[in-house]
């Protein structure tokens, strides 16, 4: 797949992981504060993003059924490791806007800005580390 239809399918993906960290985000923050609920979001976005990853934007022949299982752990291990790059990132502009700001919507508006600043970051390193053929 050339590298901006994977960009696309990558950024579908990752869209599908943002509806799943606004939904755990606001499920969470019910019963959590706001910056453990995103710590806890943001896991669930990962997992659900390497999944869409791994089986559409950067799909091999071996990706369904991998040689060993310890390969699809080291796989999600480099994947984790290169999201948090991102993460970082994504959860700083996250803290920082909800520390400026104080409205009912500021933890969606910081989740969505954190999401977009951590994209290009987490293309490349899946891109050219984690899926590299």
């Amino acid at each position: 797949m050339k590298s901006k239809y994977q960009f696309i399918v990558f950024s579908f993906s990752g869209t599908l992981g943002l509806i799943i960290d606004i939904t755990v985000l606001f499920y969470s923050s019910l019963y959590l504060n706001l910056y453990i609920s995103r710590i806890i979001s943001f896991l669930f976005a990962v997992v659900v993003t390497w999944i869409l990853n791994r089986n559409l934007t950067f799909k091999q022949k071996d990706n369904y059924l991998p040689r060993y299982l310890s390969d699809l752990a080291n796989e999600f291990k480099r994947y984790f490791l290169a999201s948090l790059i991102g993460g970082v990132i994504n959860l700083s502009i996250y803290f920082l806007y909800i520390c400026k700001n104080n409205d009912s919507l500021d933890k969606y508006i910081a989740t969505i800005l954190g999401g977009l600043a951590g994209l290009i970051s987490n293309f490349i390193f899946s891109k050219f580390i984690i899926f590299k053929k």
